[in-house]
């Protein structure tokens, strides 16, 4: 009855709908994280969200997948995946929004009660800071990933300014490199850093999910190698931040067990039927007189 009186789940023909899930129940004011089976009560509410996505988007994935011969079984959510390698059932629970870092996008995924709450990607990932790098030392690409991998950190050291660093010109030309000092490398990570993280806070708070006073942090991805990420994170968050590998109970080989592999590794882990719920799809109020014929119609769409 809730579902076929909410205009909530109406389907958007533009839209597809990735998968959904039950937050809370609310029984006369008073919260339950199960189905409140078995209790009375004069008012009744779900908590329930969907993940859309634009559907002319997934309509090009699938013509591309489709010229390779490669068949889809499941669409998953980047944020769920990197959640299902790295969190413990302990950290699920008590709560935690897990961050990946990934080459192009930053995902957020928060937990509380076991469930996933809330799940968004932003359009900012490691690789703006590589291009920051290029650009702000007139290097080429590949020399800005190798600054950014040997000698890039979010951490201040007065020896910083003594660290000189040859590279090359963007130019490409043989024999010809430039010096810079570690600071001036580190100037340029800070900034792009700290805006990826004020936004991911941001989210958070037009959310109203600042509210919630959630304290773990859990970084994985490609980007949470970068050298103090993790102090840098917990100035940020005031929060505990750890940086996370897929768990170590997970029976693979060592060599994938890896902060830039938690997303791919979640994607194994994906069981459909234990996130989204299979609501009855929203059905026409105004009906014919009932039947014998028309009530066995009516009676399977409840069964």
């Amino acid at each position: 009855k809730i579902i076929n009186n909410s205009e909530y789940f109406e389907h958007d023909k533009d839209k597809f709908e990735i998968m959904n899930n039950i937050i809370s129940f609310e029984v006369d004011k008073n919260y339950f994280y199960s189905i409140p089976i078995g209790n009375y009560s004069n008012h009744l509410k779900i908590n329930f969200y969907k993940l859309l996505v634009q559907k002319k988007y997934l309509d090009n994935l699938n013509s591309l997948l489709k010229n390779i011969k490669l068949n889809i079984e499941n669409y998953i959510p980047s944020p769920l995946s990197s959640s299902l390698a790295t969190l413990t059932n302990d950290e699920k629970e008590l709560g935690t929004i897990c961050l990946d870092f990934g080459h192009s996008t930053t995902s957020i995924a928060i937990y509380e009660n076991k469930k996933l709450i809330y799940a968004d990607s932003l359009g900012i990932g490691s690789n703006n800071i590589t291009l920051d790098i290029a650009r702000g030392v007139s290097t080429n690409i590949s020399s800005a990933e190798r600054l950014k991998t040997l000698y890039g950190s979010l951490l201040s050291s007065p020896s910083d300014e003594h660290e000189i660093i040859e590279i090359p010109y963007v130019s490409g030309e043989n024999n010809q490199f430039r010096q810079i000092n570690r600071s001036f490398l580190n100037s340029i990570i800070k900034p792009r850093m700290e805006e990826t993280l004020e936004i991911v806070w941001q989210r958070i708070k037009q959310n109203n999910l600042h509210s919630k006073k959630i304290k773990n942090i859990i970084i994985t991805g490609g980007g949470s190698q970068l050298e103090g990420i993790e102090e840098y994170a917990k100035i940020i968050f005031s929060s505990n931040v750890r940086i996370a590998k897929p768990k170590e109970s997970l029976n693979i080989d060592p060599k994938f067990k890896k902060a830039m592999y938690s997303d791919i590794i979640g994607t194994i882990l994906f069981e459909s039927d234990q996130i989204k719920e299979n609501y009855l799809d929203k059905t026409d109020k105004k009906r014919k007189k009932a039947s014998i014929s028309g009530f066995f119609s009516w009676l399977d769409q409840y069964i």
